[in-house]
């Protein structure tokens, strides 16, 4: 038996996908038969209910600090102190010193991240700048890479020459909370609390990543109103902040003030609950390391339009319809037909409940044991 420390650090309250991994991975982990001893590392803010108990699971409580500082400095000590063989991160800059074999878990490479840099705060560019200095010397560090998909995998080839032999295609999967409504009431009461009473196509976006491509979505939005004439809003999920990007003039020029729906983040039955209104979830976003909206929406049984883009094909397959990131015209008759045809809303409503499931948090935890396995 190995003692095995899993940094989950990143585990908080912004729901963000690297928050989403190391939530679900230690859930599904909980469950699974004790092979090894795991020392989980978490922020000390985070409140014991977000934690599932298992006798081969150890909680190590970490005071919250700078990100670089933790990577480089207090993780490596912790490794230490608790004489761990084996550590496994999300983080893309591994411990310049230190001695235990480390699995780094990547959703994407940093060099996509300079598409929203002008957006972002000095903080943001001064850590992704470190990223960039440190990633290479990580992936060459990692005893093994674990990678959400094929498309990040190939661009680990392709841009940073990383050995095949080294990296491992590892799949997440959605949460368990997210499942289908089963109730026709809830949905509607859902849409009457969002004063859509209607229905709603629903788009996620943030504040700082023009790479969610919301104004294509506006745009889409806008023509498929100009070819059916429905009443559908658009929703806009996140922390979406019309002032940048130039999204509240491209707002006032579409004229679609009445139709837009800002409810902010939100998070676990709230998200849940804001995919159960949609009638349609639109994503045409322009880079995904791994698309968790995509998965968790066909997972609600919420028929799925995106971008043919990065690993977005990979998630969708054939259950939902794709176009080009700037294709606003596809994505525009794709929303008319899924509003204006049940019966092909059915097919892919049913078609992502299949795909959706196909996504198994038990393989991920069971490749994950297999790439220690193969380390230690």
């Amino acid at each position: 038996m190995a003692r095995i420390g899993l940094d989950a650090i990143h585990l908080s309250l912004n729901g963000t996908g690297v928050s989403r991994f190391e939530e679900c991975f230690i859930q599904e982990l909980a469950g699974h038969t004790a092979e090894h001893e795991f020392v989980v590392f978490v922020d000390a803010s985070l409140p014991a209910s977000r934690l599932p108990v298992a006798p081969h699971l150890t909680y190590a409580r970490v005071r919250k600090t700078q990100l670089l500082i933790w990577e480089q400095v207090e993780l490596p000590a912790l490794a230490r102190r608790y004489d761990l063989d084996l550590i496994q991160t999300c983080s893309d800059r591994l411990p310049v010193f230190s001695f235990r074999p480390v699995v780094m878990y990547t959703f994407e490479i940093p060099d996509y991240r300079h598409h929203f840099k002008r957006h972002a705060m000095a903080y943001q560019i001064v850590s992704d700048k470190l990223t960039e200095r440190l990633f290479p010397h990580s992936i060459r560090k990692a005893a093994r890479i674990l990678v959400s998909s094929r498309s990040t995998y190939n661009d680990l080839v392709r841009r940073y020459s990383v050995p095949p032999d080294k990296m491992s295609i590892v799949y997440p999967g959605a949460a368990r909370i997210f499942e289908p409504c089963q109730n026709p009431a809830k949905k509607q009461a859902v849409r009457a609390k969002l004063n859509a009473p209607d229905g709603y196509v629903l788009h996620f976006s943030s504040a700082q990543d023009p790479r969610d491509n919301t104004p294509v979505a506006l745009r889409a939005f806008n023509a498929s109103i100009r070819k059916l004439q429905h009443k559908k809003k658009l929703v806009i999920g996140g922390n979406c902040d019309l002032k940048s990007q130039g999204l509240m003039s491209l707002v006032r020029e579409l004229g679609l003030q009445d139709r837009l729906i800002l409810p902010g983040f939100v998070q676990g039955r709230t998200l849940l609950e804001l995919y159960w209104g949609a009638d349609v979830y639109l994503d045409p976003s322009l880079y995904e390391g791994f698309g968790f909206q995509v998965l968790e929406a066909m997972a609600c049984g919420i028929p799925v339009i995106c971008s043919n883009t990065t690993s977005l094909p990979e998630i969708l397959g054939d259950a939902g319809i794709m176009a080009y990131s700037t294709d606003v015209d596809g994505f525009s008759l794709a929303m008319a037909r899924v509003l204006a045809e049940p019966g092909l809303a059915e097919s892919m409503r049913t078609q992502g409940l299949a795909r959706a499931a196909s996504f198994s948090w038990s393989r991920t935890v069971d490749m994950a044991l297999k790439a220690y396995a193969e380390i230690l």
